[in-house]
């Protein structure tokens, strides 16, 4: 399921990453769940694909996912639910 376009990314080491939606892109998805360890699937720009978990997120805003990757992620990142696969 098409969660939303990355809008920012902060780097909280040098392992971990929290993905942030563009304002416009975030269309609530109603009986929406998801939790730590579910897999998402990150479609970059250039059609490139990496798979990871969740490994945590904002109480506040949880369309703001932790992530941990090496990977640069860049905006306009294409954010899925995949809880099938990995």
């Amino acid at each position: 399921m098409f969660l939303y376009k990355v809008g920012k990314t902060f780097l909280m080491k040098e392992d971990r990453c929290i993905l942030t939606p563009g304002y416009s892109e975030v269309k609530p998805h109603e009986n929406l769940r998801f939790k730590i360890g579910d897999n998402i699937k990150l479609v970059f720009p250039d059609g490139s694909i990496i798979i990871t978990k969740i490994k945590g997120f904002n109480l506040r805003s949880p369309y703001e996912i932790l992530i941990n990757t090496t990977e640069d992620i860049p905006i306009g990142t294409e954010v899925w639910l995949t809880k099938n696969e990995l």
